[in-house]
C-alpha cells in the first residue's frame, strides 16, 4: 500500500496500483511495476554484465577511497558508478585464454583509477619490496620533492593501495603519510615475493576535502 507523507499532492512511497513510489537522493520518484523478462540475455549482454561485475568487484573493497575520489563527479549517481563510467573505456584487456578458442577479458590494472581531482600526483614515484619473513612483505613507496603550489602542499596526505592478483586481496593505508615525508612502507601479510602485486598512490589535501588522481606506480 502506498503511503503519502505530505498530503494528497505530495510524493508517496511503496506500491500504489500499478506504480511504485520511492525517494532517492532528495527526489520523489515514481516507476511502473517491474515485469521480469523471459528473454535470454544475448552473448554480448552477458559479456557486458561480466565486465561490469569484474570492475565493481575491484572497486568495492576500496569503496572508501572510491567514494572520496569520485564523489564530486557522481552528480545524482553514486561514486562507484561514476568510477565505473570513467574507467570503462580503458579498464579491460582481451588476452589469450590458453584454450585456443576465445580470448579472455581481464582487468587492465595499470590503467584503473580509483580517485580523481586537482591535488597533484606524486613526483616520480617508485616502489620496491623486501621480503621480511615468509608470507610477509614490505612494499616501499618513494617519491621526489618539488615546489609547493595551490594543489601541491607539503601537508598533503598520501593513500596507498596494493592489490595482490595472486591472492585477490587488497592492502591499503589511507592518509598514511605526508607529501613531505617522501616515503612510506606498507607491510602486507599472506604474500610471497613471486606474487603479482599492483601498487597505487594518490594524495588528498590535509583536510581531506580535495583529492588527486590515483596512479599505478609499478608492478612487483
Amino acid at each position: 500500500m502506498g503511503i503519502q507523507t505530505n498530503g494528497m499532492f505530495g510524493g508517496f512511497y511503496k506500491k500504489t496500483g500499478p506504480l511504485i513510489g520511492k525517494r532517492a537522493k532528495g527526489r520523489n520518484l515514481v516507476t511502473a511495476l517491474h515485469h521480469p523478462s523471459n528473454k535470454k540475455s544475448s552473448e554480448k549482454q552477458i559479456r557486458q554484465q561480466d565486465k561490469f561485475t569484474m570492475l565493481t568487484q575491484f572497486f568495492l573493497p576500496i569503496g572508501n577511497l572510491v567514494s572520496a575520489g569520485f564523489k564530486q563527479y557522481a552528480n545524482r549517481n553514486t561514486p562507484l558508478n561514476a568510477a565505473c563510467k570513467f574507467n570503462w573505456d580503458h579498464a579491460f584487456l582481451e588476452v589469450d585464454s590458453g584454450t585456443g578458442l576465445e580470448s579472455e577479458t581481464v582487468l587492465n590494472y595499470p590503467h584503473l583509477v580509483y580517485s580523481r581531482g586537482n591535488i597533484a600526483t606524486p613526483n616520480c614515484p617508485t616502489v620496491s619490496f623486501m621480503e621480511i619473513l615468509p608470507g610477509q612483505l614490505d612494499i616501499i613507496f618513494n617519491w621526489l620533492p618539488e615546489s609547493q603550489s595551490r594543489y601541491n602542499q607539503s601537508t598533503d596526505l598520501a593513500s596507498f593501495v596494493a592489490y595482490n592478483t595472486t591472492t585477490k586481496t587488497f592492502h591499503t593505508a589511507i592518509n598514511a603519510a605526508s607529501r613531505s615525508s617522501l616515503s612510506y612502507t606498507l607491510r602486507i601479510f599472506g604474500a610471497a615475493s613471486a606474487d603479482l602485486i599492483y601498487c597505487y598512490i594518490n594524495f588528498s589535501n590535509s583536510c581531506s576535502k580535495l583529492t588527486g588522481n590515483s596512479v599505478c606506480v609499478n608492478i612487483i
